[in-house]
């Protein structure tokens, strides 16, 4: 028997766990179990064939109070208000824990969305280098750039990755060869390094952020303004 999950009602769920351990003052956990505005729509689009195909789509803010409301784009033809729900909740508490100045909310980043796209035609090249990697971030850097020109305003994402070598043993030609595993991750993104202990188990006290915020918050940090 298939076990029917509620994303939103997991993400209650581990809300009122927490409010539990912090003692959290009951009207304000009240008002946290819920999105503050949501927006649906229906869009008619029509198809290859000729017919009309109305796609539902929405969109949720839920909650706003530490800043705008983030959140990236989600396709998927089985969507549904529930999960768009969860997934704006966890992106509130995940930027009130990271002490990132916005709200939670999911939807569309045209920002990242074309960042994103730039990375996906370079994964799809047979080989990449450190070359061909600077000219996918070049390639975004300048989209963004124009994207921003076109809103009349400032457009931005966050792009953060790691490269991981490693030397394999060609035994038919009978040499080393270095091989890269390439992580890239578009879109509010921050890379940790944590180390391991000699039997192998992490140590959550050595976790150190390696990336730097390009931000206004950062930038009111680094000249003393914060």
């Amino acid at each position: 028997m298939t076990e029917n999950l509620n994303p939103f009602a997991i993400a209650q769920a581990q809300l009122d766990m927490a409010a539990g351990i912090l003692q959290l003052d009951p009207d304000m956990h009240a008002f946290l179990r819920q999105p503050m505005r949501e927006f649906h729509f229906s869009i008619p689009v029509r198809m290859d064939d000729g017919h009309v195909q109305t796609f539902r789509a929405f969109r949720v803010q839920y909650n706003d109070a530490r800043g705008p409301a983030k959140g990236g784009i989600r396709f998927h033809p089985d969507e549904t208000i529930d999960t768009v729900r969860a997934l704006a909740a966890w992106m509130t508490w995940k930027t009130a824990v990271s002490d990132v100045p916005l709200g939670g909310g999911k939807g569309g980043e045209r920002a990242s969305a074309q960042v994103a796209a730039c990375f996906s035609q370079l994964a799809e090249q047979p080989s990449r280098n450190r070359t061909s990697i600077e000219h996918a971030l070049s390639q975004s850097q300048q989209q963004v750039l124009e994207l921003g020109q076109e809103l009349g305003g400032i457009a931005g994402t966050t792009i953060t990755g790691v490269v991981l070598p490693t030397r394999v043993e060609d035994s038919v030609h009978e040499q080393a060869i270095d091989e890269y595993c390439y992580v890239i991750n578009v879109g509010d993104s921050r890379t940790y390094h944590m180390r391991a202990d000699a039997e192998g188990h992490w140590m959550a006290e050595s976790l150190t952020r390696i990336t730097r915020d390009h931000s206004e918050r950062q930038n009111a940090i680094d000249t003393g303004e914060m």
